[in-house]
């Protein structure tokens, strides 16, 4: 079966819907083992605590786009998916919201998450 976009997505609206419910600590253990490798599952937690108390709920998001690819600069070679949305949050509106997944044995997996300024 060969991965595609659409399959990355689903796999990022689960993702994302364990975040938003504040289920974090389950979201960290569905995420590739990219992301694993960075942080530890205490630490992952910790973050997303701090950056929703920054950001305050999400209001909206809406899909932008999904785009396949097989190199992400500092990422090892694979098969990647960087899935974005516009997003509004209590107190950041008008946000890029990027997640990247990778194919990990045929599984998508969230290998980075960022809400960062929209570039309009």
């Amino acid at each position: 079966m060969q991965p595609d976009a659409a399959s990355a997505r689903v796999a990022v609206d689960e993702w994302l819907s364990l975040i938003d419910a504040g289920s974090t600590a389950e979201a960290y253990d569905m995420a590739a083992s990219l992301l694993k490798e960075k942080v530890t599952r205490d630490e992952f937690v910790a973050a997303y605590q701090e950056a929703r108390s920054l950001l305050g709920t999400v209001r909206s998001r809406v899909f932008r786009s999904a785009t396949l690819t097989d190199t992400l600069p500092g990422a090892p070679p694979g098969v990647y998916v960087v899935v974005e949305f516009d997003a509004d949050y209590e107190r950041k509106e008008n946000a890029l919201e990027r997640v990247t997944t990778v194919d990990q044995a045929k599984v998508w997996r969230v290998a980075g998450h960022w809400v960062l300024d929209s570039p309009e």
